[in-house]
């Protein structure tokens, strides 16, 4: 089978995101909202990532340009370690070292296959 080369803008959104002030401890020490770094997808067991080692609160959350990624986001480093690649297992938050790719109505799948296959140059 063939695969279509398409743009990632004609078939995901392209989000990245960002971290909060890390000397507000009101943004931090929650159980609110899985955030993750780069450092969190580099040893992974199994591509999709379910939990992560730390939580930001909703007040971090709405203090900072981070986003929240549904479940089937594709998570791609972009500092280092660059070049990882992880699936949100649930909705989660990054910081600024991902470029992340949430897939359109019916291309989840098929960008999930595709991105997990990738290799960095």
């Amino acid at each position: 089978m063939k695969w279509p080369m398409v743009k990632l803008k004609d078939c995901c959104q392209v989000i990245g995101g960002a971290t909060p002030k890390r000397n507000n401890a009101e943004y931090w020490n929650s159980h609110d909202i899985p955030w993750v770094t780069p450092k969190d997808v580099s040893n992974l067991a199994s591509p999709v990532l379910n939990d992560a080692p730390e939580y930001i609160s909703k007040a971090g959350f709405k203090s900072c340009a981070t986003y929240m990624l549904p479940a089937g986001s594709v998570l791609v480093t972009s500092r280092a370690p660059i070049g990882n690649i992880a699936i949100t297992g649930k909705a989660m938050c990054t910081n600024q070292g991902f470029k992340s790719l949430i897939p359109g109505t019916g291309q989840c799948e098929v960008l999930d296959r595709g991105s997990i296959s990738l290799t960095p140059l």
